[in-house]
């Protein structure tokens, strides 16, 4: 679950202030700093929507980007353990410590593909055929002894 606010390309924070005792926001990724307060989450959702778009009412009338340019450059702290382990493996793979940071983010913010389990239950001493993409595998023994696999064309 996630804890953001959406609203026309924009997002913004959902916090809960324990001094004010209400719930808080910030627009994210914007030049600035745009906040929003309510007592509930649909009164919060809207006073970020407002936010937005009073923000980009204003940009429009003074011609100003309203959202902040990535650069797709930042400074990253690491443990030097850490550094070292990541520029050993970068090395192993003949590619540079960028390559492999952005790889490594990369499938950090990809979509989880679905996991698909396959297995067999074997329990008959008979040979058991099962399909799999263009070959047969085959599969003979029980479960009182050992199994041999091989797979037919």
């Amino acid at each position: 679950m996630s804890d953001l606010l959406e609203h026309n390309g924009f997002f913004g924070t959902v916090e809960y202030s324990k001094d004010d005792q209400c719930l808080i926001g910030e627009v994210l990724f914007i030049e600035g700093k745009l906040v929003y307060a309510a007592d509930s989450l649909p009164e919060l959702k809207l006073c970020f929507e407002n936010a937005v778009d009073e923000y980009l009412q204003m940009c429009s009338e003074r011609g100003i980007d309203a959202q902040r340019p990535f650069k797709g450059m930042f400074n990253v702290r690491l443990d030097p353990a850490l550094h070292k382990c990541a520029s050993l493996k970068a090395r192993q793979q003949s590619i540079s410590l960028n390559q492999f940071v952005t790889r490594a983010i990369e499938q950090a913010v990809e979509e989880p593909k679905p996991h698909v389990h396959q297995h067999f239950h074997v329990g008959a001493s008979h040979e058991q055929v099962y399909e799999m993409g263009l070959s047969r595998v085959f599969v003979h023994g029980d479960s009182r002894s050992s199994l041999s696999y091989g797979v037919k064309h």
